[in-house]
């Protein structure tokens, strides 16, 4: 008994040191988790902004893979789809036409990927476009070919004749305009795989 005396007689006197000295401590532990919960919404509000414009920044991605897939696809299926038809002299201007505008198409998206992921990475995509530019010279060339009455000033010869035939018409054995074409939309579609989700 004499031992726990002592220590509760100090305790006593210092009773109202102690309080005060409890109530600061107290008030700074307070004000420090204050402080935690805040820096911690301001760390979870900023994650959040930065996921969301990763997100968006990733739709805007597929958005732009996903159209330019379809371009690719849709100039493909335009061109062969002259050279299945059979293309005559009068039908030429409007095979033009619809060339001409998946062309555009496809030129256009290529312009906005090469802002996305730069020029290297398009590249095919700029040079799938040659493809239906070289088909609608050797069109041009195979109807001046076949123009008797206005013969052009160098004379094609019918090796000459017969290449031009070979691009204009589908050939199903010997194609391979078709098949390079092919190749090249491969390709292209190979740019933009990364961009679209998998399924």
């Amino acid at each position: 008994m004499l031992f726990i005396e002592p220590i509760s007689q100090r305790l006593r006197y210092n009773a109202p040191m102690n309080i005060e000295r409890i109530k600061h401590i107290a008030d700074w532990v307070i004000k420090f988790a204050e402080v935690g919960i805040a820096g911690f919404g301001v760390f979870v509000g900023w994650q959040g902004l930065r996921t969301w414009r990763e997100q968006l920044h990733g739709k805007e991605e597929f958005e732009l893979a996903r159209n330019i897939a379809r371009a690719i696809h849709n100039l493909f299926d335009t061109v062969q789809g002259v050279r299945s038809d059979g293309l005559f002299f009068d039908s030429l201007p409007a095979a033009r036409k619809r060339i001409g505008k998946a062309m555009t198409e496809l030129a256009a998206l290529t312009v906005e990927g090469e802002i996305f992921w730069g020029k290297a990475t398009v590249k095919p995509l700029v040079d799938i476009l040659n493809f239906p530019r070289h088909y609608l010279l050797i069109c041009g060339k195979y109807f001046r070919a076949m123009d008797m009455e206005n013969p052009p000033k160098q004379p094609h010869g019918m090796n000459e004749f017969a290449k031009c035939q070979a691009v204009v018409s589908m050939d199903e054995e010997n194609d391979t305009f078709g098949k390079e074409f092919s190749e090249a939309v491969e390709k292209c579609i190979e740019v933009v795989r990364p961009y679209l989700p998998r399924r």
